[in-house]
C-alpha cells in the first residue's frame, strides 16, 4: 500500500510543480458524475484514503482507465462522486464513490466520518459532492485497480457549490 500512496503523492507533486490551477481535460461525457453531484470537495491538509472497491467494478474501471484524458504512466486523474448507501443516511451508513453512472467502492468509516459534514451542507443544497480521484492500474489479475481520493484530516474541510 505504501507503493500505492507514494505513487499517488509522487503524481500529486508533479502536478503541483507545473500550475497548483491545473484542471486535467475534459473527460468523456459518460465519465463525468451527473448535474446533482455538484458541490465540489476541496479539502486542506487531506490525506489519501483507498476506495474499497466492488467486484462488480472491474470492467467499467477499466473502461474508465482507458478512456480517461489526464494520465501518469498506471494513473489516471478523474472526476467521482460520493452519495450515501441508503436514502436517509443511517448511522451505520458509509459513503459509496461512483465514477459516472456506475457504482464503483465505498469509503471505510473513517473516510466517511470525515466526510459526513460535507455531505450534510451539500444535502442542504439539493446536491452530492464531487472530487478528484487517482485510479491506478495494478499488475494483478485478482484485484487490478486502487481509486484513491483526498479526504480531509479532522475539522479541515470545506466545499464549493457549482450553483453558487
Amino acid at each position: 500500500m505504501r507503493g500505492v500512496e507514494s505513487l499517488v503523492a509522487f503524481g500529486r507533486s508533479i502536478k503541483n510543480t507545473f500550475d497548483d490551477s491545473f484542471e486535467p481535460p475534459p473527460q468523456a461525457d459518460w465519465l463525468e458524475p451527473p448535474e446533482h453531484a455538484s458541490y465540489d470537495l476541496q479539502t486542506t491538509g487531506e490525506e489519501t484514503t483507498l476506495v474499497n472497491l466492488d467486484d462488480g467494478a472491474h470492467a467499467w474501471l477499466d473502461r474508465a482507465h482507458q478512456a480517461s484524458r489526464f494520465r501518469l504512466g498506471v494513473v489516471v486523474t478523474l472526476e467521482v462522486w460520493l452519495a450515501w448507501d441508503a436514502t436517509p443516511p443511517q448511522p451505520d451508513s458509509h459513503l459509496v464513490v461512483h465514477i459516472g453512472e456506475h457504482r464503483v467502492g465505498t469509503l471505510d468509516r473513517g473516510a466517511t466520518e470525515r466526510l459526513r459534514p460535507v455531505m450534510t451542507t451539500a444535502a442542504t443544497l439539493d446536491e452530492l459532492p464531487r472530487t478528484r480521484a487517482q485510479l491506478v492500474r495494478l499488475a494483478r489479475p485478482h484485484r487490478p485497480f486502487l481509486l484513491a481520493i483526498r479526504v480531509p484530516r479532522s475539522g479541515q474541510l470545506r466545499g464549493r457549490s457549482a450553483a453558487v
